[in-house]
């Protein structure tokens, strides 16, 4: 029985960097083996690791300090299984749509966790379009009114299968990013998973500017090859769609400014306070000016946090390729947080040219879908 494709797993850390066959994936489908035998000793993946990519420059790119909106966590790997009620979001197909003509599809949503698509060993190549997750606005609750954050990107190619690239039976990482949030009292919006940077916090905390926070930038979505927990997993992206970048905190009635939308600047100064830059495909977006100490620059995989501010805080940058720059603020006028800005989309060269594309969502909900086509049952 062919299982290509409809294997699901929640994937949170693997001990050695190295490929799954399909046989040991068969195995622990069916209860014939333990999970903790189902790594085979093959071949490693194609050589675009370079170096680790989970820390740049000193920063926690992983958010391994404990903030909520980690690129990767250690745990144990473990099955995902369907729940009688799905979780917000759902949990994605676990086996594909396919037709009477061989035409196959797997879509996943957001669920927090990382799961696994199988290569299909009988199929010239699949297409993945990914949606980045749209950033967050300000707390409807609030009196004032609302900025909201960017949508995310949708990023469309095809992969060619083939033995000397992304190969048959080969087991690739799906990482769904997580929507930003909107914060309250007087902590920001925390960021989306999978790189969203967070919305600025208040100090003091002066309750004539409760819930006057910066939202946090939205996750990015992407499908690499080597799971989220292992040195190098950012640079082993071989798509990534964009996140929005998180709504600056409003003032007085007035609006704070919009974020930016994936691979987009922040909307519009407010006050002078210029919104964040978007990431580009060699370096974070940088933060809106005047920026606020400590800057909030996008880094390799992760949006820039926003400053923690006297009041009406900026959003947080989007996660991508490399991540948006926080919104500036500054302390004139009527005080509003700029928005975040979008992070970058990124293409690697093992999407083919054609085919590629790259626009902005109708929707701030993130997904992955892939599809392909059967060449023999």
């Amino acid at each position: 029985m062919c299982l290509f494709g409809f294997v699901e797993w929640s994937v949170r850390s693997v001990s050695v960097n190295r490929r799954l066959s399909r046989a040991a994936v068969t195995a622990v489908v069916l209860g014939l083996c333990a999970p903790s035998a189902a790594y085979a000793a093959v071949e490693p993946p194609p050589p675009i690791i370079f170096g680790d990519g989970n820390q740049v420059a000193g920063r926690d790119i992983n958010n391994t300090a404990g903030r909520d909106n980690n690129i990767g966590s250690t745990v144990d790997v473990v099955p995902v299984t369907s729940p009688s009620t799905p979780p917000v979001g759902g949990v994605g197909s676990q086996q594909p749509q396919c037709t009477a003509t061989g035409a196959c599809s797997l879509t996943y949503r957001y669920t927090g966790e990382d799961r696994v698509f199988v290569v299909p060993d009988n199929a010239n190549s699949f297409t993945v379009t990914l949606t980045g997750a749209g950033g967050g606005g300000n707390d409807p609750s609030s009196s004032a009114s609302n900025a909201s954050g960017g949508r995310g990107s949708v990023l469309r190619a095809t992969i060619p299968i083939t033995a000397q690239g992304v190969a048959p039976d080969e087991i690739l990482t799906v990482v769904v990013g997580g929507r930003g949030g909107t914060g309250g009292g007087y902590t920001g919006g925390r960021g989306g998973y999978n790189g969203g940077g967070n919305g600025g916090d208040l100090s003091p905390q002066d309750n004539d500017y409760v819930d006057l926070v910066g939202a946090g930038g939205g996750g990015a979505s992407d499908i690499r090859s080597v799971p989220p927990s292992q040195p190098g997993s950012l640079a082993a992206r071989l798509l990534v769609a964009a996140g929005g970048g998180g709504g600056g905190a409003p003032y007085t009635g007035l609006s704070g400014g919009e974020g930016g939308a994936g691979d987009q600047r922040g909307n519009g100064s407010r006050d002078g306070a210029d919104p964040g830059g978007p990431g580009t495909q060699t370096a974070g977006g940088v933060p809106g000016n005047p920026a606020a100490n400590p800057a909030g620059f996008g880094t390799f995989g992760r949006g820039g946090d926003a400053p923690t501010v006297a009041f009406s805080s900026p959003g947080g940058g989007g996660g991508g390729y490399y991540g948006g720059g926080a919104g500036g603020w500054i302390p004139t006028g009527t005080y509003r947080g700029a928005g975040g800005g979008g992070g970058s989309s990124f293409f690697s060269d093992y999407a083919a040219q054609a085919g590629r594309s790259l626009s902005t969502a109708t929707t701030y909900e993130p997904s992955v879908v892939i599809t392909w086509q059967q060449t023999s049952s």
